[in-house]
């Protein structure tokens, strides 16, 4: 088993859907491709030097950091998120540059977990040469899933943004991130964010053409809901899920990419975002910028989010789940404002595009629904327009996909995304192919009663408390312990600081949070002894688990089933 990187999933946990409760007008742009045909080559060559900006990006969890300095200050690593309806400034940074913090318009953000979120504005926003002005953000708390990273992920780089890009080439070889701007005259405005500059500033909320302005969240005749209860949080945002392929990682140095499994020739999709027409205004509205692609799911075709800040190859709705009665295995919390159940599993078959790969992991949870967002708001009006459907998706497509390719190219212009392979000599440095077949087998594993269980629960000890407790690469803060677990029976106690699994093998892994410690039960029998590095105190001991099994009650494909 390779070795252990058990901090991820803390940032795979943060960065989903934050899509702030207000629509935005649609911005012009050419008329997508009707799909099918193949991309020109010429037109996704190099941007010309004019209006160009070029930046190195870190992977990290198999996601996308880039360095960015704010109000002149920095640089800071954020996380290139397609998948975050505006970008985020996190509340130590905020604090840090001693921002004017306001209320979120519109009533929240949808994205992981539930938590409040404020709005707030910064002067400059710059990434490389590229300086924008004022820049609208929300801002949220963002400290736990320093553990995991070893350092402060200090926000997101938000569809604000990156819909301003007009061509962006992610060449993964090089860790490069290369984007061209729109022309001035072209540059597309973003109405949410117009909408946070000008309440920031005190001015009323716009309107859209014709209809009455959005809901700014709780007038003097509605109290603000006082957060607590889980349906009465002010903001709600479903858990993001990790992919496997990054708790158990040497990337692009294993047998699998060995193997030669990437793709061998590119391809192209076109996406289109979340648009309605609006019949009695006779006008298009961008209610979300997110990137929707078809996918086909056992057979099906769906409506998928590619996402670049969800490290996972597939994430799928629970009610898609239920809907075509897909088996699932295992299941974890993952936190990240606040916490969601995960449940993995396998799909039969997924397609997207020339990519069809067969018994494919998957995670599931609740993922919000747009068009009920959109009739909360609107209420009466909302229920008067037609095919808000077009508006929700069923799952998404993470940027684990983009991984089995050399380069990942979008072009905001005519909405399509590109993918170029490796040539046959090169090496891909982050084959994603080792941990997702680890996940498969986990899930497997599982069905078959073959998989241990530590019976503790607990979450990442954030970077700014390692030097107090003594830490050097983080820790798994004990929070539960199930009575007469595999973790009690060896004297694991609540408040215990977990810093590494000792394997005979592979020596000390790291330890940073509960779902990696999952998923390695699920890779071992039941009956395993695995010793545990626990710092309790000033003490440091290593106590010997004997995993229990994982009581698993279902049923499952007939293919699957070993003896």
């Amino acid at each position: 088993m390779k070795r252990l990187i058990m901090g991820l999933l803390s940032v795979m946990a943060l960065a989903l859907l934050l899509s702030p409760s207000v629509l935005t007008q649609a911005q012009d742009a050419p008329a997508p491709k009707t799909g099918g045909e193949e991309e020109d080559k010429t037109t996704e060559s190099e941007p010309a030097d004019t209006n160009q900006v070029a930046v190195d990006f870190e992977t990290i969890g198999g996601l996308m950091f880039v360095k960015v300095k704010v109000n002149d200050k920095g640089p800071y690593d954020f996380l290139f998120d397609s998948g975050a309806q505006i970008s985020v400034i996190s509340q130590r940074l905020a604090t840090e540059l001693d921002l004017e913090m306001s209320d979120m318009p519109g009533g929240g953000m949808q994205g992981v977990g539930k938590a409040e979120a404020k709005a707030c504005v910064v002067d400059e926003f710059q990434i490389g040469s590229f300086k924008r002005g004022k820049t609208g953000a929300g801002s949220l708390d963002m400290d736990h899933v320093s553990g995991g990273l070893g350092r402060h992920m200090m926000g997101i780089i938000g569809q604000n943004v990156i819909k301003q890009m007009k061509h962006i080439e992610i060449d993964f070889s090089t860790g490069k991130l290369t984007f061209k701007l729109f022309p001035e005259d072209e540059m597309p405005v973003d109405q949410t964010e117009q909408v946070i500059i000008q309440t920031a500033e005190g001015g009323a909320m716009p309107g859209i053409p014709g209809l009455p302005g959005l809901p700014g969240g709780p007038g003097p005749d509605k109290p603000k809901k006082k957060p607590g209860k889980e349906d009465e949080d002010e903001f709600s945002f479903p858990p993001i899920i990790p992919n496997g392929n990054f708790f158990f990682q040497d990337e692009g140095k294993t047998e699998a990419t060995k193997a030669r499994r990437e793709p061998k020739d590119g391809m192209t999709l076109t996406y289109t975002t979340g648009e309605l027409t609006i019949p009695f205004l006779n006008q298009t509205l961008e209610i979300t910028p997110f990137w929707h692609v078809d996918a086909v799911i056992n057979g099906k075709s769906r409506r998928m989010m590619f996402d670049t800040g969800a490290s996972a190859l597939l994430v799928l709705a629970d009610s898609f789940i239920d809907e075509l009665a897909i088996p699932t295995s295992f299941s974890f919390t993952v936190k990240g404002v606040a916490e969601g159940e995960a449940r993995a599993g396998l799909v039969d078959s997924f397609e997207l595009g020339s990519v069809k790969d067969e018994d494919v992991a998957f995670m599931s949870n609740a993922l919000f629904k747009v068009s009920d967002q959109v009739k909360e708001q609107l209420g009466p009006l909302g229920n008067m327009l037609q095919g808000l459907d077009k508006l929700d998706f069923d799952g998404i497509v993470g940027i684990s996909f983009c991984h089995r390719f050399k380069k990942t190219i979008i072009n905001n212009a005519e909405r399509t995304l590109r993918f170029e392979p490796y040539e046959e000599a090169e090496d891909n440095g982050s084959s994603p192919y080792e941990g997702e077949d680890m996940m498969k087998e986990a899930v497997i594993r599982t069905w078959n009663g073959k998989a241990g269980e530590f019976g503790l629960s607990g979450d990442g000890v954030p970077l700014h408390e390692w030097e107090k407790n003594g830490l050097e690469t983080g820790g798994l803060v004990v929070e539960e312990v199930t009575e007469g677990s595999a973790a009690a029976k060896a004297g694991i106690k609540v408040g215990d600081i977990l810093t590494h699994v000792v394997d005979k093998v592979e020596g000390e892994s790291p330890l940073a949070d509960g779902p990696s410690l999952v998923i390695y039960g699920c890779m071992n029998d039941p009956g395993t002894e695995v010793t545990v590095r626990v710092k309790r105190g000033e003490e440091l001991l290593d106590l010997k688990v004997v995993l229990s099994k994982y009581i698993w009650e279902g049923t499952f494909p007939e293919r699957f089933q070993r003896k």
